[in-house]
């Protein structure tokens, strides 16, 4: 399978993309929350951007708190994990994704592997 580097200055504008999203949405969340392993590195960025915390614990994700995942391929990890009635952004959205977040940064049209700076 192809692979596609991302960097992280594609990362940080990626990151911009969604913090101009949420600014303009002018929605206040209390906190933001990453999906484990990829999302948690764009919530951090995020949390600081937008100044709200962080939280790790997926107990304490309430109706106004912002998820964050760095992509969607098909949406399995929001579904299963019963998150799609909250303000889900990506970072980027695979072309094959049935599930569609409020916003994404990046739309990717291919199959090639996403292969993300902290992998």
């Amino acid at each position: 399978m192809e692979k596609t580097y991302v960097s992280f200055e594609d990362i940080k504008k990626y990151v911009d993309d969604v913090f101009n999203h949420v600014k303009k949405s002018g929605i206040t969340f209390k906190n933001i929350y990453g999906l484990p392993r990829g999302g948690l590195t764009p919530a951090v960025m995020l949390s600081h951007k937008l100044g709200i915390p962080l939280i790790t614990d997926r107990e304490k994700v309430s109706s106004d708190t912002l998820v964050v995942d760095e992509i969607i391929d098909k949406g399995d990890a929001i579904l299963n994990n019963n998150l799609q009635d909250n303000y889900v952004v990506c970072l980027t959205l695979r072309y094959t994704s049935k599930y569609q977040p409020r916003f994404h940064a990046k739309k990717i049209n291919d199959d090639s592997w996403l292969v993300f700076p902290w992998e």
